[in-house]
């Protein structure tokens, strides 16, 4: 049973994962593709109750009874997302991470994904790369223990139940390996700001930098948002070196297949 005191402190991540299915793309020919971004949310353990309390606030002040979702974002819902968007992500302690993939040729997908061909199997090992890469980061960091919670979908809890097994026995997270410090499972983003914000986030990055016609009508605010916190930065550039966890807000990846998928900045001016 996790306790709280084991997740209110400096040495704990926790992760919140959502992903952004079926976006509409092109490949270098100009042939249509779909994309997936899988976004993962990073908090410090010690910041989580105050930033989903801050959260909760916002949602009343502004009466947003109902879930905070890029799909409800039009209107004069656009400011108020981009108010709680901006709250949350602002915090020193709280990072993104992200990662794509694409329903290429079956012969790509195969070279790509070692031998995988399969979306859902491509899926899980696009998400336990994705989740490998920041645990190594967090454990450069000094953090030794992690809480991964994905938003919930019908083969969800199998998937991480499998995604965690693995992560319990892999030889480059030796860490994880030798100890009892790793959770991980799906739960209801109703129920969760952080799984709330990372759908913001991995829709509108999703949109911006994989969507043929680019970020839906009237979004533009979030994006800003996004880009502010990011100091201003592209928040999907690929990085040259493995970043280390704070070194930048938001961290981009993709193999080197898809990296001329996707729109450029200038795209979206």
């Amino acid at each position: 049973m996790i306790k709280l005191d084991d997740v209110r402190n400096d040495k704990t991540a926790m992760f919140f994962i959502d992903e952004s299915k079926d976006i509409p793309s092109k490949d270098y020919r100009g042939s249509a593709i779909k994309c997936t971004l899988l976004g993962l949310l990073c908090i410090q353990g010690d910041q989580f109750l105050q930033l989903e309390e801050n959260f909760l606030k916002s949602r009343i002040e502004n009466r947003l009874w109902g879930e905070v979702h890029f799909e409800n974002a039009s209107g004069s819902y656009v400011q108020k997302y981009s108010n709680m968007l901006k709250n949350y992500i602002s915090n020193p302690y709280v990072t993104f991470h992200s990662r794509m993939f694409a329903n290429v040729e079956k012969e790509n997908r195969k070279s790509t994904h070692g031998g995988l061909t399969e979306y859902d199997d491509i899926f899980k090992e696009e998400a336990y790369r994705l989740i490998r890469s920041v645990i190594m980061k967090c454990l450069a960091h000094g953090m030794e223990s992690f809480y991964i919670l994905a938003d919930g979908y019908t083969k969800g809890r199998n998937d991480y139940k499998e995604i965690m097994t693995r992560l319990n026995n892999d030889d480059r997270i030796p860490e994880v390996k030798s100890k009892n410090n790793l959770c991980c499972t799906v739960g209801d983003s109703r129920c969760c700001g952080a799984l709330q914000i990372s759908d913001l986030l991995v829709s509108t990055l999703g949109q911006y930098k994989l969507k043929a016609s680019g970020l839906k009508k009237g979004c533009e605010k979030l994006l800003d948002t996004i880009v502010e916190a990011n100091g201003n930065l592209d928040p999907m550039e690929h990085k040259r070196f493995f970043p280390t966890l704070y070194s930048s807000k938001f961290h981009y990846f993709s193999a080197l297949t898809y990296r001329n998928i996707g729109n450029t900045v200038a795209d979206n001016k």
